[in-house]
């Protein structure tokens, strides 16, 4: 195991390493790595709290890292067609109530987008990366009572239209037009949960 810390984010991670014994023809040992995951991972922890700071100024409340892992333990549930599921399943969570408009949700979106993929890094999201919007009225304090409303995987690739695909399902043709339905879809979801 190493521990590594990241001087320009602030931050530190460890990986495990695995040396295999030597297997010929290869011409020296190999080793494996958990190095880009275990980074990845850290980075995304560590962007968290800047996160919840960025929800605030759009009016929604983002659930800090170690509040989203107490959620996806709690026993609260939703129902998905005929079945019971999780309510907390995501790798960010965040509440919104009806002062929250889906413009700000699109450019919350954007710059979450945005800070995942800095300078188009692949290494910093190596898989998806997940992201559950929830109906929680002002002032409840108890977010296992939220409201599931929508959902969207954020991908290893640098696509901001796909990400939005992933939750609406658009019929845009190009990314204007899918944001213009985001934004109408998110408008109608906060204006008529039935909490």
């Amino acid at each position: 195991m190493y521990v590594f810390y990241d001087e320009s984010n602030g931050f530190s991670f460890t990986i495990n390493s695995v040396v295999h014994r030597l297997t010929l023809p290869a011409p020296g040992g190999e080793r494996d790595n958990d190095a880009d995951f275990a980074y990845s991972q850290a980075y995304l922890v560590h962007l968290n709290s800047s996160l919840v700071e960025s929800a605030k100024r759009y009016g929604m409340r983002m659930a800090t890292h170690e509040e989203a892992l107490e959620l996806a333990k709690s026993k609260a549930t939703r129902v998905a067609g005929t079945n019971k599921i999780p309510l907390f399943t995501y790798d960010e969570i965040v509440f919104v109530d009806t002062s929250v408009m889906g413009e700000d949700v699109l450019t919350f979106m954007k710059s979450i987008y945005s800070q995942y993929k800095p300078q188009d890094n692949p290494a910093l999201l190596p898989t998806e990366r997940s992201i559950g919007f929830y109906y929680l009225p002002k002032g409840e304090a108890d977010k296992t009572k939220a409201k599931y409303l929508i959902s969207f995987r954020f991908k290893a690739k640098n696509d901001w239209k796909e990400t939005m695909l992933t939750g609406i399902g658009s019929t845009g043709a190009d990314t204007s037009a899918v944001e213009r339905e985001f934004v109408s879809i998110l408008d109608h979801m906060i204006k008529h949960v039935k909490y």
